[in-house]
């Protein structure tokens, strides 16, 4: 497992190529890859996933001889993690002797300075016209193509945190590189590269070439890398659907786009799990109300993103009685205002899950006079019309370029969501 999950982090490179490596996980144990604009036969028992953008619904149908006669059980995530994305129409070619310069667009609330000093590649997604229909193919550099320097402190008080980054001025990728072309060409690297001076139309993001490593002396050590916020609750949703038997009811995997900045097509105030749920429902049953009953039917879903462990080098950011620990289990997540979703009916429902996995589990609680992060849970949940429990594991440095969880609460949260689908 171990294993795995480094390399799983290790090739995500982006949301888009997060949901590749899933989906080749999820083809390669036997479900069907679906396309949204195409019929889906669908047998009881029967199991599936679909892609859209940088979202992904895995889904095993009930084992019952009427599907609709229960209800779902449904596991969120989101794909997307803190980045800097490279605004290419202001590339500067380099002239006697100086980079290529490209500034960045902050993506979400990264730790800006953890982004600095440090071996950058290049990956996204670049597009093109496909029989009359845009579409897009996944590119990464594969290797360090740039970095940021930071100044040095005779010239701005960096050492003590005094400085402020100004992400137009000072945050821009330096590349070793005559111009943006040069770079097309690596990334296009057996793709077709456009006649004449238009280059394609391309989003691309930085992201750390540091490996995912495992940091410590136990057997169930710290786990150090980029996007563990929030790639470790995808990880252990798809574990968990992998090694979970069928049930009496259908057992949902939904992994959502642009959790950290807003909503669009693939987020979580999208159409996508509203229309695949009900897609579900109707291939089994004609009636009207198919969905509604189903839905009605389902049990409380589980909404699945880190949480802040506690820091004893910031112990006064905590709330003591409420202040997880890095490998002390997955904590439930609680906000009076509801910025978590968790109710009172949730944390009933999550001890119960917690028992029957055996595994150890925290609360997570913002101090009363401190904001808290947010999730998918309140949205969907209102979306559905189904409640949320908000768990994840608790990290360190959550937004920063590498965050750090432990090893063990992978494994903890994998066991926890496969007991959650075996209830």
């Amino acid at each position: 497992m171990q294993h795995d999950f480094l390399e799983f982090l290790d090739a995500s490179y982006t949301p888009y190529h997060a949901v590749g490596c899933l989906a080749a996980q999820l083809q390669e144990a036997g479900f069907k890859h679906l396309e949204e604009a195409e019929h889906w036969e669908l047998q009881p028992g029967g199991c599936g996933f679909v892609v859209r953008g940088g979202a992904l619904i895995a889904f095993r149908l009930s084992s019952a001889q009427d599907p609709t006669a229960h209800g779902f059980r449904i596991a969120l995530a989101h794909t997307d993690s803190p980045s800097l994305k490279l605004k290419l129409a202001d590339a500067k070619c380099g002239k006697g002797g100086e980079p290529l310069r490209i500034p960045i667009e902050v993506y979400g609330g990264p730790i800006l300075s953890t982004w600095l000093d440090r071996p950058l590649g290049v990956a996204g997604r670049v597009a093109g016209m496909t029989d009359g229909r845009p579409s897009a193919e996944l590119v990464a550099s594969e290797g360090p193509m740039a970095v940021i320097p930071n100044p040095p402190p005779h010239f701005a008080n960096t050492n003590n945190g005094h400085f402020s980054y100004n992400a137009q001025e000072n945050l821009a990728a330096l590349f070793d590189a005559p111009n943006l072309e040069s770079l097309y060409e690596l990334l296009l690297a057996g793709l077709p590269m456009p006649e004449g001076k238009t280059l394609p139309a391309a989003e691309l993001f930085l992201y750390s070439t540091m490996p995912a490593q495992l940091i410590g002396l136990s057997s169930m050590p710290y786990v150090q890398g980029a996007h563990i916020d929030n790639l470790s609750s995808c990880h252990s949703i798809i574990e968990a659907l992998l090694a979970a038997p069928p049930s009496q009811e259908t057992q949902v995997a939904v992994l959502f786009n642009l959790e950290e900045v807003g909503q669009s097509f693939d987020s979580a105030g999208s159409n996508f799990l509203p229309k695949t749920l009900s897609r579900i429902a109707h291939a089994f049953s004609a009636e009207a109300d198919a969905t509604a009953r189903m839905l009605a039917s389902s049990q409380p879903m589980l909404s699945i993103d880190v949480a802040h462990a506690f820091n004893p080098n910031f112990a006064s950011f905590y709330d003591p009685g409420y202040a997880p620990k890095v490998g002390g289990g997955p904590a439930l997540k609680l906000n009076a205002q509801l910025r978590y979703a968790t109710t009172v009916l949730g944390e009933a429902l999550f001890q119960q899950v917690a028992e029957k996995a055996n595994v150890p589990t925290q609360v997570f609680e913002a101090r009363s006079d401190m904001p808290c992060g947010g999730t998918i849970g309140p949205v969907t949940a209102a979306l559905l019309g189904i409640p949320a429990i908000d768990l994840g594991i608790p990290i360190w440095a959550m937004h920063s370029l590498r965050e750090t969880a432990s090893i063990a609460d992978v494994a903890y949260l994998t066991r926890f969501v496969q007991a959650y689908w075996e209830m």
